[in-house]
């Protein structure tokens, strides 16, 4: 028995990008698209038969289907539980052009589903047999063009405000308020002024930042998250603890904002490259650097002083393991903290930040010293040296051939995805101007979609392969090294072979070594 279609699908989308140039307008707002839609299902009697359901999906690009809700409503689609879906207008459902007149053309008409644009003022009900030709192909295109555009924009436009001083956070830092005036624009945030006074004048009584975060946590001060968290802001930090304290990076990380002299200081980072989500620092002569454009809470001479009583302390650091930040490999077990240098009566040892500073944390015992934790280190990839197997012992040259053939399989099965991609756009354009039939099209799709899926298996198989046999060399280097290479403790030498060190209480700690596996040692 076929399921009733008795949904309508009101689908609602915005982006990031969308969000940031629509300044001063919410016209494209998931909530004015909710108004716009619900009058429409309001003002039409004949989709009252549907029991709306709502698909939202907030912050996610039109370029791309893989978003959430749209996924989640092509599933109740395909299961037959929705006859109609609406949304403000053919860019919300999507900016590729060659995707949603796919969708249009092939995919919905072939479940009988009924579509609707409200501002674009088009119905599949209007159009029989058809959807809408050259009008909607062209509105498709040029929500496509304009996708392609509006990265550039967005830079633009985030320069431009970075210029006028403006704050681009979604929340405020700590000591901060938004205005509810001007979003744009901090204002102090009397309830915790005092703290950041605090933090300031206890650095330069010679307090260290340990020092200042045990305080405000013996003192039962509030954590910046912990402060956020009661109003819902936003916090972009990493720890996924349910309560979060004062530790010395937090501190370290207020005494170095020039934000609190009342400067906005911004592009301070960017992304490596165009959609990475990876950012590299920028030099400082090139940030963006605008004075009096708030309140300030610290003067700016002030905040010198703290500069230059900060830059004479030593730093303590965990750079027991080399000079470079990756080789910072010793981690707090049950936090996952980076362990920190603390100078010992005759030895340095590495002790978990939280520790310094929560007398009650979990990880109070995790403190060795630096010979002993590398003694640790180094026992078991002694061991390793010693286990090697004849199948890494004969891996030889044969490896660099395999590799070579693998790079060869993964450029041919690339190179097949992009013609593919290539073809698609020749293929619709055919199919538009009628030099080829709907069933034409859908065999060709169909055969083109195989292809693809054969390539991408291709690259996954060619992905697994050099993992191993990276994995494989990465064992025989160890065993070609002889137990003399880890005699000593080298830095550069054991990052080779450790990605990181776990460290527990009960003279426990656990390897993850750069060829996937990991094995435990004793202190």
């Amino acid at each position: 028995m076929d399921v009733a279609k008795d949904i309508l699908a009101m689908y609602f989308r915005i982006s990031k990008e969308d969000l940031d140039l629509s300044a001063g307008s919410e016209s494209n707002s998931i909530t004015n698209q909710r108004l716009l839609i619900r009058d429409y299902y309001h003002a039409h009697s004949d989709l009252h038969k549907y029991e709306p359901v709502e698909f939202v999906d907030d912050g996610f690009s039109g370029t791309s289907f893989a978003r959430p809700q749209f996924e989640a409503m092509l599933q109740s689609i395909r299961a037959g539980e929705i006859g109609c879906v609406i949304v403000k207008d053919l860019s919300r459902f999507g900016r590729n052009y060659l995707e949603v007149g796919n969708y249009l053309d092939m995919i919905l008409p072939l479940y009988g589903i009924r579509f609707i644009s409200v501002t674009d003022n088009f119905d599949t009900e209007q159009f029989k047999g058809s959807t809408g030709g050259m009008d909607v192909a062209l509105r498709n295109l040029i929500n496509g063009l304009y996708s392609a555009d509006l990265s550039k924009k967005v830079r633009s436009a985030m320069r431009t405000r970075n210029r006028r001083g403006e704050y681009g956070g979604a929340s405020p830092l700590y000591g901060y308020q938004l205005d509810p005036q001007n979003r744009k624009h901090l204002i102090v945030d009397e309830n915790v002024r005092h703290v950041v006074e605090m933090i300031f004048e206890d650095c330069l009584s010679g307090m260290t930042q340990r020092q200042i975060a045990s305080k405000l946590n013996t003192l039962g001060i509030p954590s910046p998250l912990e402060y956020k968290r009661p109003s819902g802001q936003v916090y972009n930090g990493r720890t996924t603890e349910e309560k979060s304290v004062w530790i010395q990076a937090v501190i370290k990380r207020i005494l170095n904002d020039e934000r609190y002299t009342g400067k906005m200081v911004s592009y301070t980072r960017v992304a490596e490259r165009i959609g990475s989500n990876r950012t590299v620092p920028v030099p400082r002569e090139d940030w963006i650097i605008v004075p009096n454009t708030h309140e300030a809470i610290i003067p700016e001479e002030v905040f010198q002083q703290v500069q230059l009583a900060l830059s004479s302390r030593r730093r303590g650091g965990n750079n027991s393991v080399g000079s470079y930040k990756r080789s910072s490999i010793f981690v707090c077990g049950y936090c996952g903290r980076r362990l920190q240098r603390r100078s010992g009566m005759s030895d340095n040892h590495l002790r978990c930040p939280k520790a310094d500073t929560v007398l009650d944390a979990p990880c109070k015992n995790v403190i060795f010293s630096v010979s002993s934790l590398e003694a640790a280190v180094l026992e078991p990839l002694r061991m390793i040296c010693q286990i090697r197997t004849p199948s890494t012992a004969s891996i030889g040259s044969d490896s660099d051939v395999s590799l070579e053939r693998i790079r060869n399989d993964r450029k041919r099965a690339s190179d097949a995805i992009a013609r593919i991609a290539a073809r698609k756009t020749d293929l619709y354009e055919k199919y538009r101007s009628g030099k080829i039939t709907k069933d034409g099209y859908i065999r060709i799709q169909i055969e083109e979609a195989e292809k693809r899926k054969e390539s991408e298996a291709i690259l996954s198989r060619c992905d697994k392969e050099e993992q191993r046999i990276v994995a494989e060399k990465a064992m025989q280097k160890a065993g070609d090294c002889g137990p003399d290479r880890f005699k000593t403790y080298d830095a550069n030498t054991i990052c080779e072979f450790v990605s990181e060190v776990r460290v527990f209480d009960e003279n426990r700690i656990q390897l993850h070594l750069t060829f996937g596996d990991w094995c435990h040692s004793e202190i």
